[in-house]
């Protein structure tokens, strides 16, 4: 898909999102080529409601989130500020 279609996607499926208050997202940037992950990330931080993601791209969470809950054993384990080496 040349990367002005996968742009209009990830821009349409966002503004579908936009009424909602929060998304949920498992392993967002798995499947994303590096310009796809600057849109989705551009998109994602333009959304007003609270977003859930479960990465292990920490490039990508430093740019995004303001804090980090860990959990272990099905439970809150500690709460982080990102930026973390």
């Amino acid at each position: 898909m040349p990367p002005s279609e996968r742009k209009e996607t990830c821009e349409k499926r966002i503004t579908r999102y936009r009424n909602l208050k929060s998304l949920r997202r498992d392993e967002p940037t798995n499947h994303l080529d590096l310009k796809t992950k600057d849109i989705f990330q551009n998109a994602l931080l333009s959304y007003t409601g609270t977003v859930v993601i479960v990465s292990h791209n920490r490039f990508f969470l430093d740019h995004l989130v303001h804090r980090v809950i860990e959990i272990r054993d099905c439970r809150r384990w500690r709460t982080v500020l990102p930026a973390w080496s």
